[in-house]
């Protein structure tokens, strides 16, 4: 499975976002395209990634805007994972398989990103 991986980038999301709720922290979309990882990525599959958790029910705060110049991924200031979300990262046997292949030194980067948009 390579990073760039729909179930991979998928994790990652999800995961953040889960480190974020239990922050106290509300992630910009710089921040999610950032320490997840995602700045890596065409423009056009990240955006596709956070729509898609957000069309499955996984995450709250994530709108689409139609333009004539083509669409618009908007991460609002009240983007949060839902309860949905923290299932799917829990139950999904393929979100546990990308989570050993991860390993814990991904867990342990996503968690310092977290704390460091933390206030002093």
């Amino acid at each position: 499975m390579a990073y760039d991986d729909m179930e991979v980038m998928t994790y990652r999301i999800l995961k953040y976002l889960d480190e974020c709720l239990k922050a106290g922290k509300t992630p910009t979309k710089e921040d999610i395209l950032r320490d997840c990882q995602l700045y890596k990525l065409p423009e056009r599959y990240a955006d596709s990634l956070l729509e898609e958790v957000s069309d499955n029910g996984y995450v709250r705060g994530i709108s689409k805007l139609s333009t004539k110049d083509g669409d618009l991924v908007i991460v609002q200031d009240n983007i949060r994972i839902t309860l949905a979300g923290r299932e799917y990262l829990v139950e999904n046997s393929r979100m546990q398989e990308v989570k050993s292949m991860l390993g814990r030194a991904f867990e342990i980067a996503i968690e310092t990103a977290v704390k460091a948009l933390l206030p002093g």
